[in-house]
């Protein structure tokens, strides 16, 4: 007996030396850092039970004088930037040597996930950026905004005639709500399928999406840092981030999408659509603002079923969960802001006024609402869909600032750059937790650092879906707001605080929204 537990303290020693001996990096260095625990490194929010963007924003508060500062993401050493002008540094003008991401999702685990852009490394991840940017360009959304308007026009109806049923008094989740709307319009725009998830939530896509997508959850939360902690044992265990069967349903249903489209050469302004004629060659070329080159005709690479799902499945992800949330945060504003609500509003029913009463709303009109960007804007800042943008060193580096502060980053080494703590730094924004869109307004917005405001991300590798995304929120609230007041109910805790122990944003508790009609 003695001798068992000998072996075993012994056993134990080993792995915690094991575990532990990168925990020596910043030291070496000379760079400040979180002092680590053995195993989990520098991740107590786990423990703790604490919302991991809060935990962050604690330690980044904690070396707000330091402009980089290292953390121990479970065994591996983290630079983290904590200065705006370093940010754009790395993200942007020194892009080259930190052109990849992170893996958190293995490439191993199926072809599909190999393809996603965002598991995509190096040259591989550049041809692919490049080959997929001209279907996000400001023209390519022009044309498919019909589609978004429609969704939206019907959804803010659906709920117009439920609402009536409850005499204006009936309660809905925001979450519920936001998510059916960003399942329709991801139906429509990407795939050309006529949904309604309102009046049939039991519809194909709509139970796809929530069984392909329920991330924000603890359990799933265990499997992402399961998957960080060690790969070769989650692969052992057959962790997956999606439900397999969902995965292989969306699978044939892209495939069998596609090659409907190519036989009936059914043409439709969305993302299948798009990606047929990428596949022929058929899009020209662009630059990141959408400015076209000459066409080079056909793309000299053959696209695989497995590289077309994956983009569909970038655009489902993204168009679908994180949209969803972004609505339930910019709704809650509003019905705790009454007054910004009014003024939007207000703007509404002069484009309204401008268009027509019950004329859809046009893409120049949107586009042209400046308080509805600046409430959008807001609503980004204070509740980003990403807490950290992480790179991956591609390329030795060194680093100085020519006043006094000088570091290299090795090849394989990771930086993370906070996103939420520097858009809750009041350095940056006064008042952080107040809601205030006029911190957007054109003055501000002619002082504003590009790196301090980085919903989408920073530098090439930022989100590419990014204006699609901005006019699905666009579009709902202007529909919204056209019909109801928001208001929330008691049960709605204010303020509103982010959910515990998952990576990601979401409120702990409902946001659950009274829509009060305008005309009664």
């Amino acid at each position: 007996m003695l001798f068992f537990v000998f072996a075993l303290t012994v056993i134990v020693w080993c792995l915690i030396k094991i575990a532990s001996k990168h925990y020596d990096y910043f030291e070496k260095r000379g760079i400040k850092f979180v002092k680590p625990y053995p195993l989990i490194g520098t991740n107590y929010w786990m423990l703790l039970k604490k919302a991991f963007a809060y935990d962050l924003q604690e330690k980044t508060k904690e070396f707000e004088n330091e402009k980089i500062f290292g953390l121990y993401d479970f065994q591996t050493p983290v630079v983290v930037l904590n200065d705006p002008e370093i940010i754009k540094q790395i993200t942007v003008k020194d892009f080259d040597h930190f052109t990849d991401r992170r893996l958190f999702l293995n490439p191993k685990m199926s072809n599909v996930v190999a393809n996603l852009l965002i598991v995509m490394k190096g040259k591989k991840w550049h041809e692919m950026r490049t080959s997929l940017t001209p279907i996000f360009t400001s023209s390519k959304m022009r044309l498919m905004f019909e589609l978004i308007s429609n969704c939206g026009q019907q959804f803010a109806e659906n709920l117009e005639v439920d609402n009536a049923k409850y005499g204006g008094s009936k309660m809905y989740e925001a979450k519920d709500i936001c998510t059916k709307y960003t399942c329709d319009v991801i139906a429509s725009c990407a795939f050309g399928y006529q949904s309604d998830s309102f009046q049939d939530p039991d519809n194909q896509f709509y139970n796809l999406g929530r069984s392909l997508l329920e991330l924000r959850t603890p359990k799933m939360t265990m499997k992402l840092l399961m998957m960080r902690f060690s790969p070769a044992i989650s692969r052992l265990l057959g962790f997956s981030m999606f439900d397999r069967q969902a995965a292989q349903n969306f699978y044939r249903l892209i495939v069998e999408t596609i090659a409907a489209r190519e036989q009936k050469e059914n043409v439709r302004p969305d993302l299948i659509n798009l990606l047929a004629q990428l596949k022929k060659g058929d899009l020209k070329p662009v630059d990141e603002d959408g400015n076209e080159g000459n066409k080079t005709g056909p793309i000299k690479r053959h696209w695989t079923d497995d590289e077309l799902v994956a983009q569909c499945f970038v655009f489902f992800f993204a168009g679908f969960e994180t949209v969803s949330t972004l609505l339930v945060f910019a709704t809650y504003e509003l019905a705790v802001n009454p007054d910004i609500q009014l003024r939007l509003r207000e703007e509404i029913e002069e484009i309204q006024e401008q268009l027509g009463h019950g004329v859809p709303i046009t893409y120049d009109a949107i586009q042209g609402m400046k308080y509805m960007d600046m409430v959008v804007n807001e609503a980004l800042r204070k509740w980003p869909p990403g807490l950290i943008v992480d790179r991956l060193c591609t390329k030795n580096y060194q680093y100085d600032d020519k006043e006094g502060l000088k570091f290299n980053v090795e090849v394989g080494d990771l930086v993370w750059i906070p996103i939420y703590p520097i858009h809750h730094n009041p350095k940056y924004y006064p008042d952080p937790e107040k809601f205030d869109p006029e911190r957007f307004n054109e003055e501000n917005k002619q002082s504003f650092n590009s790196a301090t405001f980085m919903p989408f991300g920073i530098g090439p590798r930022n989100c590419i879906g990014s204006r699609f995304a901005l006019l699905e929120v666009k579009t709902l609230l202007f529909y919204l707001l056209s019909k109801f007041v928001f208001e929330l109910s008691s049960e709605t805790p204010v303020p509103a605080k982010l959910k515990p122990f998952i990576i990601g944003t979401a409120p702990e508790k409902p946001i659950m929204l009274k829509l009060k009609p305008l005309k009664l």
